[in-house]
């Protein structure tokens, strides 16, 4: 089984807005929340702090109108 699997993802809105893709869940290989960037590459969220600790922007850009993308994503549970 590979570590990644591609998704191919197609915009057929027919809009001109910006699209975001975000993969987000559980990593089946380390049991830690957290996201993957376009390339598959898994990112735990950061620990919690007093004050609290920014998210960071784990949204991937999407294709605009009419373009496909593809995306690799790791083994995750999306629960």
């Amino acid at each position: 089984v590979p570590d990644t699997i591609a998704l191919r993802i197609t915009n057929d809105s027919a809009r001109g807005d910006a699209v975001h893709i975000y993969t987000l869940g559980t990593s089946l290989t380390t049991g830690q929340q957290g996201w993957a960037d376009a390339n598959g590459t898994f990112h735990p969220w950061p620990a919690g702090g007093n004050p609290p600790t920014p998210a960071p922007d784990a949204s991937i850009p999407g294709p605009a109108a009419g373009q496909t993308k593809t995306i690799r994503i790791p083994k995750l549970s999306g629960r």
